[in-house]
């Protein structure tokens, strides 16, 4: 129950982020043109800033198997999500973006809020 509350919170920040940005454009705050500017902002220095805070954790063996862990599973996804491109490039004939798309996800720009 507990997790459900965590990911409704989660849910109205990117709500409330949202209706800022909108609210930002339909006040003349922003133009449609600063979206480029934003997004380089928040990719080159807000995302790495929440990356780093989001490792200042006390150390302890579990964390660090845990951590183990997930790399090992990341590096077994990647190298399965190449191979799922080899075939399907081959079969569908995919150009570079559609190949690119299947081998990187895009759950990264879920880390703002």
């Amino acid at each position: 129950m507990n997790l459900s509350f965590m990911l409704l919170e989660q849910i109205l920040i990117m709500g409330v982020l949202i209706l800022i940005g909108y609210a930002s454009i339909r006040l003349h705050i922003l133009k449609t043109e600063d979206s480029a500017s934003i997004s380089t902002l928040v990719l080159f220095i807000i995302s790495p800033c929440l990356i780093l805070n989001s490792f200042q954790i006390d150390f302890s063996r579990e964390k660090m198997l845990g951590f183990l862990l997930a790399l090992v599973a990341s590096v077994l996804m990647h190298l399965l999500f190449l191979l799922v491109n080899r075939l399907l490039a081959g079969c569908f004939h995919l150009n570079q973006v559609e190949q690119a798309s299947v081998i990187y996800s895009n759950c990264g720009n879920l880390i703002v809020p």
